[in-house]
């Protein structure tokens, strides 16, 4: 009996001690890294979370982390423990001679009365020459000697560690400086390359290398600049002669210390550049060539260089400044350039077309509205993002915009002068018709009255032509040719 007793404790003990690991919790690891990609000498940072299967978060429990690269060799090895809600993180420094390849972090989770759970998380090793990838926009500018070009540099790094990159230049010009804002900078990030020229710089094709230097890489870029004469300059040479001009040089020192120093008219004004220099030498050209073609350019451009001058003046008594500023400068300059331009321009082809246009009717102000605050939208993003597409395809839409409002102010302010104007002319008109006509019938009535003044004087002289002969006679003579001077006097037709 005794026996017996024994074989079932030892069974009911066996038997418990099986279930027994059944019955555990099952830990789970969920594991990631901060990029998938890295560059040797970068830190990788390693991120999870210790929970049940259920999703119940488990504190204190033992992280063992070891990380082998693409042959299998360990490379690091850590062991921490998870934080009240379960989070764990770990980091180290890849080897700046480390392998190209898939590297592999092993991670396990384990805490008394649960079962071990274990994850894999993958990254990658680029190749060293792809560290860091370094772009400048834009890629070519033209300048006159005494100009400030601007340039955008752009460094991208293809893992998350930042780098500390040393840009520098060269292939410049004579007597041209060339500054970076910043000069040193931690990578991923964003620097302006200013090259300033001065009257002495010389007129030619340069090719500006800008190099990149941090940690032990190196990437260079190239970007063009073309020197032009003075006198080639379009708005320039057809509007003052020389861009020594007080008006032209105020104009230069705004943009050169007011739009390049925003974001979003530093890129309009690259793209301008480039966009007037694909035809601004071929017209100058000509125009140096042909003076009537000059002189018609020029009278052309003068309301322009006003407007620019204008807008200037308005901004500065205003005093805007930041992304703002470049919004209301251009806002302003398309309402001035959309009511000088733009009006006459639909009323001569209103005129020529013999007013068939006046019977399309079209709700411009909806068009209006949406093209400026699409533009504002784009251009505001684009000045947050630092998006040069947005910022000067905002930038263009607000200008389209506000031209558009000029010339729609324009029409509907010719609309309601002409009619009081040529009111006010045809009055004018007939006044001076009836002025005429009233001056008129006073001469006709004065030659009249002289002719009969003169009649009445040879009535005299007949009579005294006759006054030999009888009195009854010469009576009767006197009233048949007195009669016109008094056709109304009833005494002397009595008379008579």
């Amino acid at each position: 009996m005794v026996n017996l007793k024994t074989l079932i404790t030892i069974a009911l003990t066996l038997t418990i001690l099986q279930i027994t690991p059944l019955t555990q919790p099952q830990l789970a690891l969920t594991l990631k890294t901060s990029n998938d990609t890295y560059s040797p000498g970068e830190r990788v940072y390693v991120r999870g979370n210790l929970t049940t299967i259920e999703g119940e978060s488990i504190d204190h429990g033992t992280i063992s982390i070891h990380v082998d690269d693409p042959a299998g060799t360990v490379i690091h090895v850590k062991m921490l423990y998870s934080d009240l809600r379960g989070r764990f993180e770990d980091s180290f420094v890849l080897d700046k001679e480390s392998k190209p390849g898939t590297y592999n972090v092993h991670v396990t989770g384990s805490k008394q009365g649960y079962l071990d759970g274990a994850a894999i998380v993958k990254f990658n090793v680029e190749m060293l020459d792809r560290a860091f990838i370094i772009t400048v926009t834009p890629q070519a500018q033209s300048y006159i000697p005494g100009d400030t070009l601007t340039f955008n540099i752009e460094l991208k790094i293809l893992g998350q560690a930042p780098l500390e990159i040393r840009l520098a230049a060269s292939g410049l010009p004579e007597y041209s400086i060339v500054e970076f804002n910043p000069e040193t900078l931690t990578a991923p990030g964003r620097s302006v390359m200013t090259i300033e020229t001065s009257d002495r710089t010389p007129i030619g094709n340069y090719t500006v290398r800008v190099t990149a230097t941090g940690g032990g890489f190196e990437k260079t870029v190239e970007a063009k600049i073309l020197g032009v004469q003075p006198s080639r300059c379009l708005i320039v040479a057809a509007t003052y002669g020389t861009a020594l001009q007080p008006v032209i040089q105020h104009l230069r020192a705004y943009r050169e210390n007011m739009m390049v120093k925003t974001f979003t008219g530093r890129e309009f004004m690259n793209s301008l550049h480039e966009w007037y220099y694909t035809f601004s030498p071929e017209i100058a050209e000509y125009e140096a060539e042909h003076e009537p073609f000059r002189i018609v350019i020029r009278h052309l451009i003068h309301p322009f260089i006003a407007i620019l001058y204008l807008t200037v003046k308005i901004h500065e008594w205003v005093g805007v400044r930041g992304e703002t500023s470049t919004l209301t400068v251009g806002s302003v300059a398309g309402i001035l350039i959309g009511a000088v331009y733009v009006t006459p321009t639909i009323q001569l082809v209103e005129l020529l077309a013999g007013g068939k246009f006046r019977k399309i009717r079209f709700d411009w102000t909806n068009l209006m509205m949406f093209i400026t605050f699409s533009g504002l939208v784009a251009a505001a993003l684009g000045a947050a993002m630092h998006s040069r597409e947005l910022a000067v395809s905002g930038m263009v839409q607000v200008i389209l915009g506000s031209a558009l409002t000029g010339a729609v102010a324009g029409q509907i302010l010719i609309s309601n002068m002409c009619p009081l104007w040529f009111r006010f002319i045809k009055e004018k008109l007939l006044f001076r018709q009836s002025r005429l006509s009233r001056l008129s019938r006073q001469n006709l009535k004065s030659e009249s009255e002289e002719e009969t003044i003169e009649t009445a004087t040879e009535i005299q002289s007949s009579t005294t032509y006759f006054s030999g002969n009888s009195a009854r006679y010469r009576q009767h003579i006197f009233n048949i040719r007195s009669t016109p001077t008094h056709p109304d006097s009833l005494n002397e037709r009595s008379t008579c």
